[in-house]
């Protein structure tokens, strides 16, 4: 089988063996991983590290509403830059936190930045949205097409809200551990399902092949089936 990760540190790995871990990829079967950005320091690691793998690596930059208190007057011109040059690049990770990020009035204007921005160039966003599902509705009008919504365990008057949308949903190995899993992704269609590890914090690449299994037996049919239709649902985000 073939896998998509589309959220993954790769420049948070602590020690220096970023081949090895590309060997691993390779070896497991996975065929495209999204390295987001958390900060603009990552900026030039992420570009790096697609840069010397393009087949495998695409690039997100942006900046994570747990790092805003001393984010530079200039983040959104180099934030900006980086798009301009990395035209593959997607916007993330960015969002709203009300559990372990600042200020909410400043985490919703980083967050609208970021997302005008990718309407405008017409990339995909990568979400993190934690107990502030409220905030983020606020914004709807300003809310670009191509969403993803990473790690997703939203409520059901969220869920409903964002079907309406043409938003992707990327679920988590970790999420498997949670009561009333199988009864929240039957909700989400098939055709808006992602897959992602949040690596190396919230799981690992191998878990993914554990968390496809798990869908499958979900939406009954068969694993190999449901790994194309989550790397055909890419493809589509990606275009």
């Amino acid at each position: 089988m073939q896998f998509i990760d589309t959220h993954v540190h790769l420049q948070d790995y602590k020690t220096n063996n970023t081949q090895q871990i590309v060997l691993k990829l390779r070896s497991l079967g996975f065929v495209k991983v999204v390295c987001v950005s958390a900060k603009v320091q990552d900026f030039a690691l992420v570009a790096s590290l697609s840069e010397s793998e393009k087949d495998l690596i695409i690039p997100a930059f942006g900046v994570h509403p747990w790092y805003l208190e001393n984010l530079s007057d200039n983040w959104l011109d180099v934030l900006r830059q980086y798009l301009q040059k990395y035209k593959n690049a997607h916007i993330g990770e960015s969002g709203v936190d009300r559990l372990h990020g600042g200020d909410m009035d400043k985490q919703i204007q980083i967050l609208r930045e970021q997302m005008r921005l990718a309407d405008e160039f017409d990339r995909p966003i990568n979400l993190h949205i934690l107990r502030a599902e409220d905030a983020f509705l606020s914004l709807k009008k300003d809310w670009p097409e191509r969403m993803v919504l990473h790690s997703f365990f939203g409520s059901k008057q969220f869920l409903e809200e964002m079907l309406k949308t043409k938003a992707f949903f990327a679920l988590n190995p970790k999420m498997l551990n949670r009561s009333n899993t199988d009864e929240l992704i039957k909700q989400i269609p098939i055709e808006r399902l992602l897959t992602e590890s949040d690596a190396p914090y919230q799981a690992d690449f191998e878990d993914i092949a554990t968390l496809i299994e798990r869908l499958a037996v979900i939406y009954d049919i068969k694993k190999e089936k449901l790994a194309e239709i989550v790397a055909d649902n890419f493809k589509r985000l990606c275009e």
